[in-house]
């Protein structure tokens, strides 16, 4: 019987922000959560267009009870604006990505599994597709390359992109000249073969390459127009965004005027090891009135 308690929270995204503030939820809040408020994440997820509203994104949290849940309201409003300090600071980063949302409490029916529960359903049938199709994902780009070698056996891909992503492995896992000139080459072949690929062989040249690499496939209009603003605020991304000619590609994506006209400024724009000022940056890329 399930005696947990949800919250359930519905997301509103400012612009292009969607992907990045998923990773700065997972990242650097779900730890703090677990460890201060014994909250587990359920999940988080992104609302598809034509389903619900857009842009919006799905936090599930999960607490023990009534009791969890005062808990953790007491521990979050003893701080000043009724934060308390770790919620402020990662709130300080968030408010630049989220324009608010709506939460709910939600009591489960007695028959729905918990975390625990569904943890326990992988470890008896270890062998699920869905399941190991997603570990597969997390740990070929950001977890263990071993790890996901070892699952490339149960996936459903095909054999030609198996054989892609075991170069790719090789080269996280070693990455020699070689390993790296290897993958790279691999996927500008599939590039120039479907330009709808264009993410993945810009993602290889932002992990493995050097910025100029970036910079002159973001300045063909044949790959641009397939690219996904996303891609390039992922992790791998982050000395091409220190790079001042970000903001002539992200000028082209339509996001200089997002910026400038909303004033919400992303928060690499604060970030450590920017070599520019964006805001001074950007204005070069605005129309001249």
């Amino acid at each position: 019987m399930n005696r947990k308690l949800y919250i359930h929270e519905l997301i509103e995204i400012k612009g292009h922000n969607r992907a990045r503030y998923m990773h700065h939820m997972t990242a650097n809040w779900c730890p703090v959560a677990r460890r201060e408020r014994h909250m587990s994440c359920f999940g988080v997820w992104a609302t598809v267009g034509s389903t619900g509203a857009w842009p919006q994104t799905v936090n599930m949290w999960e607490l023990n009870g009534w009791k969890g849940l005062a808990a953790n309201f007491e521990h979050e409003l003893v701080g000043h604006g009724a934060q308390d300090p770790s919620l402020a600071e990662w709130w300080s980063v968030a408010s630049e990505l989220r324009s608010g949302g709506f939460d709910r409490i939600v009591a489960p029916e007695r028959w729905s599994p918990t975390i625990d529960e569904l943890t326990k359903a992988q470890e008896i049938w270890p062998n699920s597709a869905s399941i190991r199709q997603a570990m597969l994902g997390v740990h070929a780009y950001y977890g263990d390359p071993k790890r996901a070698e070892q699952l490339l056996s149960t996936s459903s891909s095909d054999e030609e992109a198996l054989a892609r992503l075991r170069v790719f492995l090789r080269a996280r896992e070693s990455p020699t000249e070689a390993n790296i000139a290897a993958t790279i080459a691999g996927s500008k072949a599939v590039a120039e073969a479907n330009p709808v690929a264009a993410d993945q062989y810009v993602g290889a040249l932002a992990m493995f390459g050097t910025p100029d690499d970036v910079f002159r496939v973001l300045a063909d209009q044949n790959y641009r127009r397939f690219i996904d603003t996303s891609t390039l605020f992922l992790p791998e991304f982050k000395r091409v965004r220190a790079d001042p000619r970000f903001m002539a590609i992200a000028a082209e994506f339509g996001l200089v005027r997002y910026w400038t006209v909303s004033g919400h400024w992303p928060d690499f724009c604060s970030a450590p090891g920017i070599a520019y000022k964006c805001v001074s940056e950007a204005r070069k890329y605005l129309p001249r009135t």
